[in-house]
């Protein structure tokens, strides 16, 4: 099980100049919530750093996505025992005060599932976000996200 939770309506502009849009977003991977149900962070920098992992992806077999507040990322690899599947990797990276590591990953959760359910997760969260920006006359933030790949092709 893989989605992407953004909710509208804790959406709201923290500044305009730079544009900062903040609210709740998170990932749900195999039941997990990462890094947390109700996370509030960047949703356009989340979902915009997303895409970039889809085509990071698409192009090497590799991407990753971050969130913006707290060392939390996510990972997008080939699984190796099924060429249709992506593992998705929920990773907390904090730094470590053990020995000479600068940092300590640790998997949260993981799952494989097909690309479509990645980048169907992708669409849905961007079509929420313009949805919002619409409703809202928010033509700043709809200009940011008629920018990020839209990915028809899946």
């Amino acid at each position: 099980m893989f989605s992407v939770t953004v909710v509208p309506n804790s959406l709201s502009i923290d500044s305009r100049v730079p544009l900062f849009v903040a609210g709740k977003v998170w990932l749900t991977i195999s039941h997990t919530d990462f890094p947390e149900r109700d996370w509030t962070d960047s949703p356009l920098s989340v979902i915009g750093s997303m895409g970039a992992a889809v085509c990071d992806y698409l192009a090497v077999g590799t991407g990753g996505m971050y969130f913006f507040e707290g060392p939390y990322l996510v990972q997008l690899t080939h699984d190796p025992s099924d060429d249709s599947l992506v593992v998705v990797s929920a990773i907390c990276d904090r730094p470590s005060l053990i020995g000479n590591r600068e940092s300590e990953e640790t998997v949260e959760a993981q799952v494989s599932v097909p690309l479509r359910d990645v980048i169907g997760s992708y669409q849905a969260a961007l079509r929420a976000l313009e949805e919002w920006a619409s409703l809202n006359g928010e033509e700043d933030v709809a200009s940011v996200l008629s920018q990020m790949d839209r990915f028809a092709e899946y």
